[in-house]
């Protein structure tokens, strides 16, 4: 019989190997990932493509699927939010940013919801023309100002997340819990990964971030 210390030493240093900065944390869940992995039933897979293209396998389509998932929530989402004084995810996202995150300069709200400058700063010019956000000077920087949010901000967002956890419920109810876990955990890997590049990358081409990320 396998000793289980042994097995889990082995599969810690193969994780350091493949993820030197990788934490225990990060070990744990991946870990526990793989293990829920196994018992689960992979449906049967199979799609007709002409001779000349190599058919895709499931991993292959999992940006195919996250942007339909994505356009889904946005479907339930904007019925729920129809009636709600917030009715689109981009001021909701904004608005929820600066409640969590507290007072910051225009530029790092933008950044933290990893939007382009125009289009993040005419969200937070609504949000201000709304009375959901105020602008002040920065306390560090007499040259800059921040914003925040306002007590009616607050009242709003409170609203909002409050009805939001029924868009979550409608997209992902069709989950086990355990699912719900694992799928968690994969999107925020991947949005950790790829959050902290954010602003390095928005300015460069395809092929210099591919470089970046030592992609072949």
């Amino acid at each position: 019989m396998n000793n289980p210390v042994i097995e889990l030493v082995k599969a810690y240093e193969s994780f350091i190997n493949q993820n030197p900065e990788g934490s225990l944390v990060e070990f744990c869940e991946e870990f526990a990932n793989k293990a829920r992995m196994e018992n689960f039933t992979i449906e049967s897979y199979s799609v007709e493509v002409p001779e000349e293209i190599e058919a895709p396998k499931p991993s292959d389509e999992m940006g195919r699927y996250l942007a339909r998932a994505t356009k889904h929530l946005h479907f339930y989402s904007r019925k729920i939010m129809l009636p709600m004084p917030i009715d689109n995810l981009e001021d909701f996202a904004y608005l929820a940013e600066a409640h969590f995150g507290g007072a910051m300069k225009r530029s790092e709200l933008i950044n933290k919801n990893l939007s382009e400058f125009t289009s993040g700063t005419n969200v937070i010019n609504r949000l201000i023309k709304a009375g959901y956000l105020e602008e002040f000077p920065d306390p560090q920087d007499a040259r800059s100002k921040q914003v925040k949010i306002t007590g009616e901000g607050i009242s709003v967002i409170i609203e909002c997340v409050q009805q939001m956890h029924t868009a979550d419920k409608v997209l992902f109810g069709i989950l086990t819990e355990e699912e719900k876990t694992i799928v968690t955990q994969v999107l925020r890997k991947i949005d950790t990964h790829h959050s902290k590049n954010f602003v390095e990358f928005r300015n460069l081409k395809l092929e210099e971030i591919m470089a970046a990320l030592k992609i072949g």
